[in-house]
């Protein structure tokens, strides 16, 4: 046992410090590559007047994962964020009593997820050497799927979204944030009340699919998304990272849905 806890020891030191053993000059051409694994707690509100008038809204624990690489100038960034939560009706109208004490209460379970392919072009800041600013282009893939009503669809939203990021580091810190604006988007909505469930459960997804989706612009849909994060560097290998993402979406076709979620998230990054 002693000889097999030492044998790991000796593996972990060595993979610690494998750029000293194999003398490997660093490619000054390409950014380092990173890849972090996260957890956090994700929050979403939102009104969905095909469905109800009323507030839906939750929380429940989220994972994701962020690769980052790329060849200078250009970096690239992939990430994605999944989570379900059950989200409780709530009225707008804090005085009334949404629901009787003998009404069965309507939970609505959400399956959330997003994928996001980030490209960042820096731009020089003249007379500011510790900030650091880049132009973006983000493809961005959002799902919010009611698991609880044979997966009708909340919102799908598949876009680009322009976008800023700002960085400025101090040593082993770093502090970013970014913001970006789809000004494109295909979307898909369920037409009609999801208390139809015995609809949907007939019709062909290829058919509903065709029948509900809308190429929209900030017209019909508006959508922010940005974030602000943390950086520390443990070691020349590992970081930690706390950052904090928030969504707002108006789509106002076929009708009004309106969406504010926020995820803290929590990382730890490898850096190879």
């Amino acid at each position: 046992m002693r000889t097999l806890l030492s044998n790991v020891v000796l593996i972990f030191l060595l993979l610690g410090n494998v750029d000293s053993l194999l003398a490997f000059e660093p490619d000054t051409s390409k950014y380092p590559k990173q890849l972090q694994v996260n957890a956090g707690y994700y929050n979403l509100g939102s009104i969905d007047e095909i469905y109800s008038y009323n507030l839906y809204s939750g929380s429940d624990f989220c994972y994701g994962l962020k690769y980052t690489y790329g060849k200078r100038p250009v970096r690239q960034i992939i990430s994605i964020h999944f989570s379900t939560i059950n989200r409780r009706p709530h009225s707008l109208i804090l005085a009334e009593n949404l629901v009787a004490s003998d009404a069965r209460e309507r939970i609505l379970n959400s399956f959330v997820a997003d994928a996001f392919y980030t490209c960042q072009f820096p731009i020089e800041l003249k007379g500011a050497d510790y900030l650091r600013f880049w132009v973006t282009g983000t493809w961005l893939t959002t799902f919010n799927i009611t698991l609880n009503s044979y997966g009708t669809p909340e919102l799908v939203q598949s876009g680009l979204a322009p976008g800023a990021f700002l960085e400025t580091n101090f040593k082993r810190h770093n502090f970013h944030c970014q913001l970006s604006v789809p000004i494109i988007s295909w979307t898909l909505r369920n037409s009609y009340s999801l208390s139809m469930t015995q609809n949907f459960e007939k019709i062909n997804t290829f058919n509903f699919i065709r029948s509900n989706d809308q190429l929209q612009f900030p017209n019909t849909l508006l959508a922010v998304y940005s974030n602000i994060g943390y950086v520390f560097s443990l070691s020349s290998r590992f970081n930690i990272e706390c950052e904090y993402d928030f969504r707002y979406i108006y789509n106002s076709s076929p009708r009004k849905l309106e969406s504010v979620s926020g995820i803290y998230s929590f990382g730890l990054t490898y850096k190879f």
